[in-house]
């Protein structure tokens, strides 16, 4: 028993220290950030001030790994999420160092080459641990079958072929404009060969999704939600990504409108949302609302489509009708607003209505059975039928192994 205490107190320790020295170096990388001033990151993705808003995302990373590493130490998850923090961490301060030392300090920063250096290839550790293992092990830290156990190694090996290309090829680093300090020119011949091997990380994406279908297939019903959460938070950065990602092939070349930036940083901060969806998984906590969470999304998506879709057809429409009476009024604006005001709550009913037949079957169907058990409860006297009638409700709606219903007599009524 102590020497359990022990070990438990030990990896709590690392984790909390593992904690602690990201934190640090969140920390850094906004203090130098801020000593930069108004200089604008090389990134064409968001506002500009790339490193601020994936400090936003990432922090629930350590955050998230060290509730998970502290109560289920044993779970490989924990981890993998305080090694992602970390690398993240690291990585956003060497670029940041690297920025202020070459176009603040005009290359005289100590460290500043090291630090442009590390910044151009430890990406690659923490996106590989993300799409690989990550996936591949949740949500019990385990592979999905002994089957899986050779495939183990090969993220690895991706991670590692593509830290080293990254980091020994001679060219230009990304974040300034120098050449590869630690460059190898014996690496040169092997390009191609490299340029192959980088193709296995996007694979091993591929495969770690999935096992989470075959994981998916498998699991008992409480695992299946626990997948739901990740899945769920997966989806929502999907295609909050393919909403920004099309919007800006559609914008063309040129200077992206404020509106797309702030759209393209909200997307970089729902990344949070995985590994929260991954706490909520492991810790068990509210582990069931995920269904409801779902319901509501496809609700509302479907809602908010069909509104949109029918005021932007409604004004047109209307535009055209009265063009000829008021001109370039408002009046179809105004009469669209009022019309979708007024189907707001209708269509709301109709669609959650449609979602729950058509997705959730089982519940549906539990609720009509418990409507139809309660009119029949009002009328109903017999006892024997009444009995009857709340064994079949009750094995309709939970669908126990076994029913069995026990009445107790009431005492007789004392008479004055």
């Amino acid at each position: 028993m102590r020497a359990a205490s022990t070990r438990g107190g030990w990896k709590a320790a690392v984790a909390w220290a593992t904690a602690a020295a990201t934190l640090a170096t969140y920390a850094a990388t906004v203090v130098v950030m801020v000593s930069v001033g108004s200089r604008q990151t090389t990134s064409e993705w968001g506002t500009g001030r790339a490193e601020f808003v994936w400090l936003l995302a990432f922090v629930a990373f350590p955050v998230v790994g060290l509730l998970v590493a502290t109560r289920k130490p044993s779970n490989a998850i924990g981890w993998i999420c305080l090694l992602i923090g970390l690398s993240i961490g690291v990585n956003l301060a060497a670029t940041a160092w690297a920025v202020y030392g070459f176009d603040v300090k005009r290359g005289a920063l100590p460290g500043a080459v090291t630090a442009a250096w590390l910044s151009n290839w430890l990406w690659a550790l923490w996106t590989g641990l993300i799409g690989s293992y990550l996936v591949l092990l949740f949500p019990d830290g385990r592979l999905p079958s002994h089957r899986w156990r050779w495939f183990g190694w090969v993220p690895a090996f991706s991670i590692l072929t593509m830290s080293l290309t990254e980091a020994l090829t001679p060219g230009t680093l990304a974040d300034v404009a120098i050449e590869n300090p630690y460059a190898i020119d014996a690496i040169r011949p092997l390009m191609p060969v490299l340029g192959v091997l980088a193709l296995l990380m996007p694979v091993t994406f591929i495969a770690s999704m999935a096992s989470l279908v075959v994981r998916y297939r498998r699991a008992p019903s409480e695992q299946r939600q626990q997948l739901k959460w990740v899945a769920t938070a997966a989806v929502f950065v999907a295609v909050l990504f393919g909403f920004a990602g099309t919007g800006a092939m559609l914008m063309g070349e040129g200077p992206t409108p404020v509106f797309m930036q702030v759209a393209q940083d909200l997307v970089t901060i729902s990344f949070a949302g995985i590994p929260v969806a991954v706490g909520f998984a492991i810790l068990r906590y509210r582990l069931y609302d995920i269904d409801r969470v779902i319901n509501r999304a496809v609700v509302y998506t479907i809602l908010t489509l069909s509104m949109a879709g029918f005021y932007a057809g409604a004004v047109i429409l209307l535009q055209r009708l009265t063009a000829p009476f008021t001109g370039r009024s408002d009046l179809a604006v105004a009469g669209s607003t009022l019309a979708v005001a007024a189907m707001f709550r209708p269509a709301l009913s109709r669609i959650r209505a449609f979602v729950n037949r058509r997705f959730y079957r089982r519940t549906y169907d539990a609720t009509r059975t418990i409507e139809a058990f309660g009119s029949r409860l009002r009328d109903q006297i017999d006892l024997d039928t009444l009995t009857r009638e709340l064994v079949r409700a009750t094995s309709e709606t939970v669908q126990p192994a076994h029913v069995s219903l026990w009445l107790k007599q009431a005492p007789p009524a004392a008479i004055d």
